[in-house]
């Protein structure tokens, strides 16, 4: 099962993937490699080492090639900010070029100063971005009118905005590039005061934000959010696949509990019988 790229891209890029998240657990988390998908890939033979062919030269071929594609791709639209809908692929090689970049140790395609420079020549945008057109009413504004409008019948049909990769990837990539827009401003997504107003009218939930003045969810609100779980789910062992944001939550509550330590939970024992009264799971 040493597919090549010239074979089936799509499922070139698939095994590679599936390669590198077993390998980078906590660096990779577009996929999930449980012990069940190992043992299902170890029974059909999957080759977890790459066989590496005729060395640079193979390599080398592979990267112009797709240096072609994507002059190809800026002739035709304009830009680089490759859609996943438009070209599979190319839109994951994108992804696997900024994560090899980004990540020079985590053994994935290895970005040298000589493909660095090419890439920059053609324009490459290193960091993920809307497409970008100036005009009184820009393309990347109406994306994010169009996404905004998601979140809002999202919220409608869930009664609130945790939104998990399994319900809907493309909108929980969407909150995460918000949210690292907005915690690190000039990379991604650009997060203006009226897009953080109109997220705060919808009560887009920030958590995670490291800057300043960012939205702060309150005890009664993760109360709910951890209501609206168990109604869903039948129990309260929140799943870090289900839910990033809350699940760090309630290993905090137990460790708060556990260690009595004063954290800025402030978890007196009025939080605490509330948290009793709902049924969570504290060990």
């Amino acid at each position: 099962l040493n597919i090549s790229r010239e074979e089936d891209q799509s499922l070139f890029y698939f095994c590679h993937n599936v390669r590198y998240s077993r390998s980078n657990p906590d660096k990779f988390k577009g996929m999930a490699v449980s012990d069940d998908r190992i043992k299902a890939l170890d029974e059909i033979g999957f080759s977890w080492a790459v066989a590496r062919k005729s060395g640079k030269a193979k390599s080398e071929t592979s990267f112009e090639s797709r240096l072609a594609d994507l002059r190809q791709y800026k002739q035709q639209h304009g830009h680089l900010n490759v859609k996943q809908e438009e070209d599979g692929s190319l839109y994951y090689f994108c992804q696997i070029v900024r994560t090899g970049r980004n990540n020079p140790d985590g053994g994935g395609m290895k970005i040298t100063g000589e493909r660095i420079k090419a890439l920059d020549k053609i324009g490459f945008p290193w960091a993920r971005k809307w497409a970008s057109t100036r005009g009184t009413r820009t393309e990347a504004n109406k994306a994010f009118e169009s996404r905004l409008a998601d979140l809002r019948q999202y919220k409608q049909q869930h009664g609130h905005l945790n939104i998990s990769r399994k319900e809907d990837q493309s909108l929980y990539n969407f909150c995460q590039n918000v949210r690292t827009g907005r915690n690190k401003p000039g990379i991604g997504m650009k997060i203006t005061d009226e897009r953080i107003k109109a997220l705060d009218e919808i009560c887009f939930p920030w958590g995670g934000l490291r800057s300043s003045g960012p939205k702060v969810i309150t005890f009664e609100e993760r109360l709910d959010e951890l209501r609206n779980y168990k109604h869903r789910h039948g129990h309260m062992n929140v799943r870090w696949s289900d839910d990033i944001s809350l699940a760090a939550y309630c290993s905090k509550l137990r460790f708060a509990r556990k260690t009595k330590k004063t954290t800025r939970l402030n978890l007196t024992d009025a939080k605490i019988a509330a948290l009793d009264s709902i049924g969570f799971d504290w060990f």
